[in-house]
Order: structure tokens, then C-alpha cells, then sequence
């Protein structure tokens, strides 16, 4: 094999590799930032995050030996910090609005939204509930339905140990 044609491969490899080395690079770095804006809303509640998920622009997290569940999400300029006590909730669920669209005589169902709710105690107070997924502000999931159901059976756990 001549040098002309093991550059030439060296090239093309590089121009496939790079790109993908980049991409994952860029992840790693959004996922540093997500987990730190969330490890900065549990030390003000004085937690560190011992469990958490990132997908998209929205991490949780929990604090498994305080109790505390928090959230951070990040869209488009707008941030929103969320935090829970587990001991002032009595149960969590996934709500997951859907709605029937018509299309080429078949109904489908599209989804709406994707919230994880929180039912307090004092039944008097309203339900707590973080948006994952609203079609109006994006236009399709990417995994944010199976994040919400995780995250509803792990927090359930915690309320059962109470």
C-alpha cells in the first residue's frame, strides 16, 4: 500500500470519527452542566443528589436518605427549579394527557403533555405537578414518557418506606 492511499484513509476515517468524538463531547459537557444546576437547588436545601436522570434539557434527581426529589429544566432562556419533600406527599403518579387526531380515517392518539404529579398529604393543598413534555412548546417526545414512568415507580418506592 503506497502513502497516497494510507493518508487518503486517514482522512476519511478522521472525517467520520471526529464528528462523533465532538458530539459525544458536547453531551458529556450539557450533562456536567444540567447535574451541577441540580446539585446547586439540592445544597440549598442542604441534599446531595444521590440517584438522577437527564434526558433532554430536564434532569431529576434525588436525595434517597432526606427524601427530597428535584428537578431543573432548561428551555429555550427559561429555567425553572423544582424541589419536593417526601414527606409531605402521599402519592405520585405520571399523568400523560393524549387527545384522538383523525388522520387518513384512523384515529391515533398524540400526547399533550407528560407531567409527574405529586398528591399531598393535606389534601387541601393542590396537586404538585412538573411538565416534561407539552406538544406546544415541542413538537415530539424523546423520552421523556418512560423518564416520568421511572421516576414515578422509584419515588413511589420512597413513599412506601416512609
Amino acid at each position: 500500500m503506497d502513502t497516497s492511499s494510507l493518508i487518503m484513509g486517514l482522512v476519511l476515517v478522521s472525517i467520520c470519527i471526529v464528528p462523533l468524538y465532538l458530539f459525544n463531547l458536547n453531551r458529556k459537557n450539557k450533562k456536567k452542566k444540567l447535574l451541577q444546576a441540580l446539585s446547586n437547588i439540592a445544597a440549598k436545601h442542604n441534599c446531595t443528589i444521590s440517584q438522577y436522570d437527564v434526558c433532554g434539557e430536564n434532569i431529576i434527581g434525588m436525595d434517597e436518605a432526606k427524601k427530597y426529589v428535584f428537578c431543573f429544566k432548561k428551555q429555550n432562556d427559561e429555567i425553572q427549579e423544582h424541589f419536593v419533600n417526601l414527606a409531605e406527599i402521599k402519592n405520585c403518579k405520571t399523568t400523560h394527557t393524549t387527545r384522538n387526531v383523525k388522520h387518513n380515517d384512523e384515529v391515533q392518539k398524540v400526547t399533550e403533555k407528560v407531567e409527574l404529579s405529586f398528591i399531598p398529604i393535606n389534601g387541601s393543598e393542590p396537586n404538585i405537578n412538573w411538565e416534561f413534555f407539552n406538544e406546544e412548546v415541542k413538537s415530539h417526545m424523546t423520552g421523556e414518557l418512560q423518564l416520568v414512568e421511572k421516576w414515578t415507580k422509584l419515588i413511589s418506592a420512597q413513599l412506601k418506606s416512609k
